[in-house]
């Protein structure tokens, strides 16, 4: 196994060891009150970690990298399809964090020097705990899980092209929605 990975089953593991949830009932009101602070900012931290590695999944998986990319060498025709497939979360949570990663993280410019990323300061709050998802969401404008034409189970007939549409995925219904960048529903 990766060490780092390794390393965070073993965190996963002494969080579960130091607190199983039905000990929370034994506490007393302030130990209570301080594992909530303490479960708010390990939570946090973790959430950066989720939009980070999303984020990072995404940029290798760009679309000009074509079937060299993370994704496409994976068998997924997407980033967020990997990530769904690897953890199990929602598409809607999923697309969250990468756009939410895509603010917040450093950009590269067309002559290859790094650039800040657009929402910089937003990006080193989320990293250092200060800040939650919901809160860097809000300043980004990145909207919250679900919200828009398409749902976990709805799938665009054409992923955003504008070329003939496909059917959706077995398991998911077709889009009924406009959307920016497609041309094939009424809207």
């Amino acid at each position: 196994m990766d060490p780092t990975a390794e390393a965070l089953t073993g965190i996963a593991d002494a969080i579960t060891d130091t607190l199983p949830c039905d000990a929370l009932a034994g506490l007393d009101d302030d130990r209570l009150l301080a594992v909530v602070r303490a479960v708010e900012a390990v939570g946090r931290r973790v959430d950066a970690l989720r939009v980070t590695v999303a984020a990072e999944v995404a940029e290798r998986s760009r679309k000009p990298l074509g079937s060299a990319g993370l994704a496409a060498r994976c068998g997924c025709r997407t980033p967020v399809g990997l990530l769904q497939r690897t953890t199990l979360a929602s598409a809607s949570s999923l697309y969250r964090r990468v756009a939410l990663g895509a603010a917040v993280r450093p950009r590269v410019s067309l002559t290859g020097d790094p650039l800040p990323a657009r929402f910089d300061l937003v990006g080193a709050a989320l990293r250092a705990g200060a800040i939650g998802v919901d809160a860097a969401s809000a300043i980004t404008g990145v909207p919250p899980p679900k919200a828009g034409p398409h749902t976990p189970t709805t799938v665009c007939c054409c992923a955003g092209s504008t070329t003939a549409p496909s059917p959706p995925p077995a398991g998911a219904s077709a889009c009924t929605s406009a959307h920016p960048k497609c041309n094939h529903h009424p809207g």
